[in-house]
């Protein structure tokens, strides 16, 4: 027996398998009859190789050969599950007419086992097989036709989605999200809106076809039931789909939430719960204002997918709007703090210079001779002048970060840099009885640096040393180079005190801006917390590093490194210093 190719999907075509070469010939006939292009075979391995060489509209196969029916060749009537996926593609398949003998009896069950589309007797009419071939091919045809709108359904949809993805605006995704929906639905209203829910910001929107009103902008009292419905929707993984509201009998649990949308005008409509986790935070609303509508599975299915990407993307545009906001905040409170310091310190200097002009006019005998008490007095005033002045300086520093001065650095020489400090806190250490020791490595030490505000680093340890040091105590100075051959060449600057140290557990924080250690506030030792703060952030931007050692009672030390400046020399001996200075004394 010849076998004839199976036709191109152009022509309507057909593969008989059947055992029986008489009833085979006979079926053949009756379809070529009526103009199929028709394939036989009675054997079950052709069988196989023609459905392996082509794709035809109508398989007619004995039940004998129900074996070799490729399993999913038969294709299922367009369905599917409501689930947060969108529904994936599905090959279309052979619609398969199974040829039963007349002394069999085969259950829908059996049928669908067998991967069957429909079954007819062997000693069925002519009219009868081809009536049953073309209710299949019909079927098939539809198939076809809803798995088409599926895909230009998806890819639509999948837009909304791209353009949801595309901002981390709330508002912006969820214009996006109604517009998208009502296009893609031909729908008369789509309407969304968030509870009030922490996760999200409280959002309606909606898209109305051109001409139509607007709906309410919010749920009113109908609120509480939309919120329980969205849940139990939300819990249950379903939604609510009314293909015309005329005919609709709804539950006693939706009868609520039913009433309102028949009064907004709804004759066919899709609710949808918009949430994330245990509980919804928004519903949907798609409506229909003038006629019934059909809800497919597949759309059901596709609208809760995109449904879902809404709800994530408002989620992380709410997080991310938030830290946006709290940003923004933190920037202008700091603003704020850095103005109002700016303006204390003007206010400060202004009457302070006022005061220390005229201390100074006072010393210099203009206003007469001055009586031993009156000068203590003023020697009084004269410190607490300089003790105001350092609070301005440290106040000023803070509100600047001192940034504008980072550009402008120049070779430094530590030596002539710690002697200048040193001599400068003499009258400081001199009150309290305080020996101060100043050792370094000769003046070749130069580093590449603002000195002004290298002054202020060293001249905060140093002043910070005495202060917290005993009456009669001790406080080092040291300097010297450090490094191996594997590292560039740094500058470690110590300063070490004998005083009443730092508690362990507020070591962590003492660069910490107004940060004052418990001992020193118990002691009533003044301060403002901001010196160290200052000095970790110029030395910082520096690119050095500043570290602190102490033990309470014992002593503190703070080790200063900053990269020494080797393509830079500054001029001035080179042997080494080491000076034991005695109170108040330097040389």
């Amino acid at each position: 027996m010849t076998i004839q190719p199976v036709a191109d999907a152009a022509t309507t075509s057909a593969v008989v398998a059947d055992p029986d070469r008489k009833r085979l010939a006979r079926t053949t006939s009756t379809l070529e009859s009526a103009g199929f292009s028709v394939a036989s075979t009675p054997d079950e391995g052709e069988l196989l190789r023609l459905l392996a060489r082509g794709h035809p509209s109508v398989l007619i196969v004995h039940m004998a050969f129900s074996r070799a029916v490729p399993a999913g060749t038969a294709a299922a009537d367009a369905s599917g599950s409501i689930t947060g996926a969108a529904p994936q593609e599905e090959e279309p398949g052979i619609p398969v007419l199974f040829l039963v003998d007349e002394d069999h009896d085969l259950s829908p069950d059996v049928l669908e086992m067998l991967s069957v589309s429909d079954y007819v007797r062997t000693s069925a009419r002519a009219d009868e097989l081809i009536h049953r071939v073309q209710n299949l091919i019909r079927r098939g045809q539809r198939r076809s036709e809803v798995r088409g709108n599926s895909e230009r359904l998806r890819q639509r949809l999948r837009g909304v989605s791209a353009a949801i993805r595309a901002t981390n605006d709330p508002r912006n995704m969820s214009e996006q999200f109604v517009q998208g929906f009502g296009e893609t639905f031909d729908a008369d209203h789509v309407w969304f809106t968030t509870f009030d829910d922490e996760r999200v910001p409280l959002i309606t929107a909606q898209w109305n076809r051109y001409g139509l009103a607007q709906l309410p902008p919010r749920l009113g009292a109908h609120e509480p039931a939309a919120r329980r419905a969205a849940n139990r929707f939300w819990t249950e993984s379903a939604l609510l789909t009314v293909d015309d509201h005329l005919h609709y009998r709804p539950s006693p649990e939706d009868g609520e939430l039913l009433d309102w949308m028949e009064a907004m005008g709804a004759r066919a409509s899709a609710v949808v719960p918009v949430g994330e986790g245990e509980a919804a935070f928004g519903i949907l609303w798609i409506v229909n204002a003038h006629e019934p509508r059909l809800w497919t599975v597949a759309e059901t299915a596709l609208i809760r997918h995109v449904a879902g990407n809404l709800a994530y993307g408002l989620i992380q545009g709410h997080l991310i709007n938030a830290q946006q906001l709290v940003l923004k905040r933190l920037h202008q409170l700091d603003q704020a703090k850095t103005d109002f310091l700016a303006m204390v310190n003007h206010e400060l200097r202004t009457p302070l210079t006022s005061i220390t002009a005229y201390l100074d006019m006072i010393h210099d005998g203009e206003g007469g001779p001055v009586p031993p008490g009156i000068e203590e007095m003023l020697t009084v005033i004269e410190q607490n002048s300089d003790r105001l002045r350092g609070l301005i300086e440290d106040m000023l520093s803070f509100a600047r970060h001192d940034n504008s001065d980072d550009s402008r650095k120049a070779p430094v020489n530590i030596g002539h840099l710690l002697r200048m400090v040193t001599a400068v806190l003499r009258p400081m250490s001199t009150a309290r009885d305080i020996h101060i020791t100043l050792d370094h490595a000769g003046e070749d030490l130069v580093v590449g640096a603002n000195e002004a505000q290298l002054e202020r680093v060293f001249t905060n340890l140093v002043s910070n040393a005495i202060k917290f040091t005993p009456r009669g105590g001790h406080v080092s100075i040291t300097a010297q180079k450090c490094g191996s051959e594997d590292q560039a060449a740094e500058l470690r600057v110590e300063v070490a005190d004998d005083g009443i140290g730092i508690p362990e557990h507020d070591i962590p924080q003492v660069f910490q801006r107004f940060f004052r250690a418990s001992n020193a506030s118990a002691a009533a030792v003044p301060g403002t917390g901001l010196g160290l703060a200052i000095v970790h952030d110029i030395i910082t931007r520096h690119n050095g590093s500043i570290a602190v050692a102490s033990a309470l009672g014992r002593g503190t030390t703070f080790s200063v490194r900053l990269p020494l400046d080797s393509n830079r020399a500054a001029p001035g001996r080179t042997e080494p210093f080491q000076e034991a200075v005695a109170p108040g004394v330097i040389r």
